[in-house]
């Protein structure tokens, strides 16, 4: 089921064969611009709560409407889990006939939040200005004076390296290899696995190990960690029983290897 993944990610004859080195910047702008992309997409969407169809040209100010609800909240969001407690109570503060509504273009998101709770649209309104409040709160993580990558993820760092390969133009993939629950993956795992599959899932897990044109990149909790190494033996079991015990090194904490995990507790880590 590896073989046709590895042979379309060979590399050509005619593009260079690796990344030129990169400097930590260069990642996280890679980061920022796919989290920028993301924060775009969500103004578009609290813009349509609010009741805007897209034709307009420019499109709706949201800066006077962030300045007041952060002036309410306590401040901008800082990191990916911002603040949001009485989200919905700053807007409807900003939408009583009390607020003093800015004149001229400033204060067009404002009556435009009039309109939208006239409509009965405020729930909308409040879900969509959350998104848009976390998509800010991570773009200050990545970009802070001491940048954090906490906000990445899975997800968007298997874009980052589709983004890297393009921008340089090298044939550099990066997909899920055990997968569980929702996320897809060529090898999929299970609480009820047989003991065959396993085996088999270990196996493949060795291939790449051993493959010199691949590295394995492990998702602990709050961490990543190349997989540097893997071991295997028969160990006795009780009543001349055997069982195997199967291991990767990692590096946990930090990111030089120290520390050998069972491969069970890599199964768990994907089915927790």
């Amino acid at each position: 089921a590896l073989l046709p993944v590895l042979q379309s990610a060979a590399p050509r004859e005619d593009v260079p064969r690796a990344l030129e080195e990169l400097e930590q910047q260069d990642v996280l702008d890679v980061y920022l611009s796919l989290w920028r992309g993301e924060l775009e997409r969500a103004e578009d969407g609290l813009r349509a709560a609010l009741g805007e169809d897209g034709a307009r040209d420019p499109p709706l100010d949201l800066e006077p409407l962030k300045v007041e609800v952060a002036r309410r909240l306590g401040g901008f969001p800082v990191d990916s889990k911002p603040k949001m407690d009485g989200m919905r109570a700053s807007l409807l503060e900003l939408a009583h006939p009390d607020f003093q509504i800015p004149a001229g273009a400033e204060g067009q998101v404002f009556r435009a939040l009039l309109e939208a709770k006239s409509a009965k649209r405020v729930s909308a309104v409040v879900a969509k200005l959350k998104t848009v409040w976390s998509k800010m709160g991570c773009i200050a993580k990545l970009s802070g004076e001491k940048p954090s990558t906490a906000p990445v993820g899975n997800d968007r760092l298997l874009m980052a390296v589709r983004a890297l390969a393009a921008e340089h133009a090298v044939p550099l993939r990066a997909w899920r290899f055990l997968a569980a629950g929702k996320a897809r993956g060529p090898w999929r795992v299970a609480e009820d696995d047989s003991p065959a599959t396993v085996e088999r899932q270990w196996q493949a897990l060795l291939n790449f190990v051993r493959a010199e044109d691949s590295v394995l990149l492990y998702h602990l909790e709050n961490h990543y960690s190349l997989v540097y190494a893997a071991r295997e033996w028969h160990a006795d079991k009780g009543y001349g029983g055997k069982r195997d015990v199967r291991q990767v090194l990692v590096a946990k904490p930090g990111q030089q290897p120290c520390c050998w995990i069972d491969f069970e507790s890599v199964r768990a880590t994907l089915l927790g």
